[in-house]
């Protein structure tokens, strides 16, 4: 997996912008008629969307969707500000920024207002990338390189206290928690590239899930726990798969040949899942089904819009 994939999707590039021609529409077996440039706009009914976005110009900021499909800037800091992730009870925002050192990303969190942005690392070398807030609210799983190469820790969102809980030589990266807060999926790339594997919330007992020639990177667990969303690039390009929780019935669900799909999340309650796509010239954010079917389009605003992350409001 090297170094490169927390890069992949995270702003400390601003050259993370689409190249060359118009794609060929996304054509599913699942869906032979889903487009991706759905009209008009749909609406995340039901829920809020956090995202971060090049649409402010400048650099990454992070951005609210309502569930009316109007959309308000959260942070106006210093950046770039990308990755964010809600608390559990939707009050809070945790995202990655470069407020402090461009050098040296570190965690913020930031009430859903936009007031109040605090940093919960205390000050240290190193950078600090995909946040992830447990079920039970009081920890932020993130990869740091703070120990020189990228490990996984937790921090406590109360304390500041951070514990490490990789220690493999290797990359470990892009931290999920399970929906009861006792395992956590993740990449690592100690077998020689970017497999997906999953171990306890204390870094113990680590199994391996995937296996493929190709990067397998960004889990997502499902609201019930059965099942995990991940990005891989085994058929060429980065595409959404799921599978089982025990790493079973891996299965492909979007089908685009040039440009790929990234950061696949749950929305509404298990029953679609949204994602961010270069389907046009630019990052939008799409919706659909868990089949890969009924893609529906979010945004279309020129700036990337990139890394969203799902709260449902009832």
């Amino acid at each position: 997996m090297r170094n490169h994939l927390w890069f992949i999707l995270v702003v400390a590039s601003v050259t993370l912008v689409a190249c060359g021609a118009r794609p060929a529409p996304l054509v599913s077996p699942l869906s032979p008629l889903a487009s991706p440039t759905a009209s008009p706009l749909a609406q995340p009914a039901g829920g809020e969307i956090a995202f971060h976005s090049l649409r402010g110009g400048g650099t990454f900021q992070v951005y609210v969707m309502e569930s009316d499909g109007s959309t308000r800037l959260l942070t106006n800091l210093a950046g770039p500000n990308s990755e964010p992730a809600w608390s559990p009870d939707g009050s809070q925002v945790v995202f990655t920024s470069g407020k402090d050192d461009i050098n040296n990303f570190t965690l913020y969190v930031i009430n859903v207002d936009g007031t109040e942005p605090r940093r919960i690392l205390p000050a240290e070398r190193g950078d600090n990338w995909y946040p992830a807030w447990s079920p039970r609210g009081d920890l932020v799983a993130f990869q740091s390189n703070r120990d020189g190469n990228f490990e996984l820790y937790t921090v406590s969102v109360g304390t500041g206290q951070v514990t490490r809980l990789t220690d493999n030589g290797t990359t470990d990266s892009m931290p999920a928690w399970s929906p009861d807060g006792n395992k956590i999926a993740f990449v690592s790339d100690q077998d020689g590239d970017g497999e997906i594997y999953c171990m306890n919330a204390d870094g113990t007992e680590r199994v391996r899930l995937t296996s493929s020639p190709g990067e397998d990177t960004q889990p997502a667990w499902s609201p019930d726990g059965k099942k995990i969303l991940f990005v891989s690039t085994r058929d060429g390009n980065g595409e959404i798969y799921v599978m089982n929780a025990d790493g079973s019935g891996q299965t492909r669900l979007t089908f685009t040949d040039k440009n790929g799909e990234w950061t696949p999340r749950w929305a509404m309650h298990g029953t679609r899942v949204l994602f961010s796509a270069d389907y046009e010239g630019d990052w939008d954010l799409f919706l659909m089904d868990p089949d890969g079917s009924n893609v529906v389009r979010l945004t279309d605003t020129p700036g990337d819009d990139r890394h969203a992350a799902w709260l449902d409001l009832n």
